[in-house]
């Protein structure tokens, strides 16, 4: 609700709160939890376009 964003894995919802599984660093993720009131949206990932074509890296 304050325009903070996060990205993560949902892993449950329960007693009010949404528990996510976020990337920290290198090889590190934690799981946090956050109450409804403090959650917006939730969104899921867009799919890859189809059929996939890579891009050339500049």
């Amino acid at each position: 609700m304050d325009g903070t964003g996060v990205s993560g894995i949902l892993c449950n919802v329960q007693g009010g709160s949404i528990y996510v599984i976020e990337y920290l660093y290198h090889t590190q993720f934690a799981t946090k939890h956050y109450t409804f009131n403090q959650v917006r949206d939730i969104l899921p990932y867009p799919h890859c376009p189809q059929p996939y074509t890579p891009q050339p890296l500049y």
